[in-house]
């Protein structure tokens, strides 16, 4: 399910299109963990949960227009067949 529904978002997001800066951000923070990690391993494991929590939260709105865009879609597939 999980990677069906991340599918389905990339079309609504334009993962593909991504700028070079958000992609510059991106990369930064996986770096910036992995130092961390390196650094300290306790406190880069509590901050990459804190952004794994984050990350669940900030999805929520895409997830509600996920739901809508697969409910219109299988309402006009069921409409279009009588």
């Amino acid at each position: 399910y999980h990677y069906l529904n991340w599918f389905s978002k990339t079309k609504i997001i334009n993962w593909h299109q991504v700028s070079k800066t958000r992609l510059t951000v991106a990369l930064s923070i996986w770096v910036a963990s992995i130092a961390l990690y390196i650094y300290d391993y306790k406190l880069g494991l509590a901050a990459l949960f804190f952004l794994s929590v984050l990350h669940v939260f900030l999805e929520f709105p895409l997830n509600h227009l996920t739901f809508v865009g697969i409910y219109k879609e299988l309402k006009t597939r069921i409409t279009s067949k009588r």
